[in-house]
């Protein structure tokens, strides 16, 4: 397995929306470091033959992530966290993010 680096700056938000309203309010927002690069042509074309659009792929360790983070940040940009995924015994969790 290649060495992961964690050398870019990624910032987790949990956006919810309001009760009674339909505006997003803001609940938390942590910065973690984390590896971040455009995913490969391959995994791209895969996800564009069922649909789907892929902008980047993360990596974060495990303990800096916990269920209910539904948006990340990274370079003033807004993504959308499509899927987070990791096996039992990994430290670390690969964030599957879509341009907001």
């Amino acid at each position: 397995m290649a060495k992961i680096i964690f050398n870019k700056n990624l910032t987790l938000i949990r956006i919810q929306s309001g009760l009674g309203s339909c505006d997003p309010v803001e609940q938390d927002r942590k910065t973690v470091r984390a590896s971040v690069n455009p995913p490969s042509m391959t995994l791209s074309m895969q996800a564009a033959y069922i649909g789907q659009q892929i902008d980047l792929i993360a990596v974060i360790r495990r303990s800096d992530y916990a269920n209910g983070w539904n948006y990340a940040e990274y370079d003033g940009v807004q993504y959308h966290i499509e899927k987070g995924s990791a096996a039992a015994k990994e430290m670390f969790i690969t964030l599957i993010l879509r341009r907001s």
